[in-house]
């Protein structure tokens, strides 16, 4: 216990209560990592089950390989014609999702989606789900190692173990759905993680990020901000090169399809934002879909998004800033600015708890804003569901608290204060 007998005894005394903070950081991270990975094992046996009785595993994976399907087969304009794809899909035992799921992305991404048209379901689905993982995990820890060479190995041990469990909920949102967002967090790590290194890599990862448009407004800013001039040529070389291809390969018309389909997508998304806003983060698509009027709506997306680009573009401005708050606060932008992102996005968000939380196991949070925001990222796939349905657009909220705290460590260094940020990727 910590006691204080005199003025001479203060400074061991608040000396023994950060130590005391400390130690029950690490108990409720330890408790919180535990949750977490009984979570998953949990979720993963009750989805075996559902397999067992008629279920299919990634039920949402069907559209990709359908689309992967037709291009292998030269029917091209399949998955942008709505009535005929949903008669496709309709006539699938395995499609047991929704009543109507569009193909809604640009035609590049056949280029990628091809070589699912060689395989059975089953082994698609399954080299689908387990391939990014690797490498999502295995991007995670090359972040990590920098920052722990000077630790001990327990120590090691304890962050690798917290680093693991935190992106549970994110992997186990698109695991369990067949969804493409593992992937976009395994080019968003590649990025951020050969940024400094390797440029070229780095805008490769930024280049196959295009073929999920909603997710890349915010990059221009702050690449062209922090002069990444050899990112921004090769990201540019690679996407057009991917659009001259396609249109050799698919026709001209293809695009006239997809801007079709993208108008039809866009208006699937409002009429039907009451159960889609659930599973969005994503400002605009969760205030609609609580009965918020578009027009406010659109104006909160708006101010939301003016605000963030402005902290993107003076925090990549600023030469002299660290390198992690930087990468921290544009992956957690990422999800702000769009009026579209989903729970099964949030992997990259890795990119803004790695640093945090080996700083809480080491020296704890330096306050309450960051211990929330940190702890709200983590469980926002689990709790946006449920907190949706008492009114409370969870995901939003946690994503511009951890806006917030990240800004502010970029202010509180910039003043001259010690920064929670040790990471190193140069």
């Amino acid at each position: 216990m910590c006691k204080s007998v005199g003025i001479y005894d203060e400074r061991q005394y608040i000396i023994c209560q950060s130590k005391a903070v400390l130690s029950l950081q690490k108990k409720i991270l330890l408790a919180l990592a535990a949750f977490l990975i009984f979570q998953a094992i949990a979720n993963l046996i009750k989805y075996f089950l559902e397999l067992r009785d008629g279920g299919n595993f990634g039920a949402d994976f069907i559209v990709f390989w359908h689309a992967g399907q037709h291009v292998y087969q030269k029917q091209f304009l399949n998955f942008y014609d709505t009535a005929l794809w949903q008669k496709i899909l309709n006539n699938q035992s395995l499609y047991t999702a929704y009543p109507f799921q569009p193909f809604a992305y640009p035609p590049t991404i056949a280029l990628l989606l091809w070589p699912l048209g060689t395989l059975s379901y089953n082994t698609a689905v399954a080299l689908w789900t387990v391939i990014p993982l690797i490498l999502y995990y295995a991007l995670l820890f090359l972040f990590v190692k920098p920052t722990l060479r000077d630790t001990d190995k327990t120590t090691r041990n304890y962050i690798y173990l917290l680093v693991a469990a935190s992106m549970l909920p994110a992997i186990s949102a698109n695991m369990f759905t067949g969804q493409i967002g593992t992937w976009m967090g395994v080019l968003f790590l590649g990025f951020f993680y050969y940024e400094r290194r390797y440029p070229v890599i780095a805008g490769l990862c930024i280049g196959l990020i295009a073929i999920k448009p909603q997710l890349t407004p915010l990059l221009p800013f702050a690449l062209i901000a922090s002069s990444r001039w050899r990112i921004i040529l090769t990201a540019a070389c690679l996407i057009i090169t991917m659009i001259v291809v396609t249109t050799a390969w698919l026709s001209i018309p293809i695009w006239a399809d997809y801007m079709h389909m993208s108008v039809i997508f866009s208006g699937l998304i409002n009429n039907n934002a009451h159960w889609i806003g659930k599973l969005a983060p994503g400002p605009y698509i969760a205030l609609h879909g609580l009965g918020v009027p578009v027009s406010l709506a659109i104006t909160i997306q708006g101010i939301i998004s003016l605000v963030a680009v402005a902290a993107i573009i003076q925090v990549y401005r600023d030469k002299n800033s660290n390198q992690n708050i930087r990468q921290a606060l544009l992956a957690a932008g990422i999800l702000l600015v769009p009026p579209y992102s989903m729970c099964y996005d949030t992997p990259i968000l890795a990119v803004a708890l790695l640093p945090l939380l080996a700083y809480a196991w080491q020296k704890g949070l330096d306050n309450l804003l960051e211990v929330i925001a940190v702890m709200a990222i983590i469980i926002m796939p689990y709790a946006q569901p449920l907190l949706y349905k008492i009114n409370i657009p969870f995901g939003t909220l946690s994503l511009l608290l951890l806006f917030a705290a990240l800004y502010r460590k970029y202010i509180n260094e910039k003043r001259g204060g010690n920064t929670a940020y040790a990471f190193s990727t140069a």
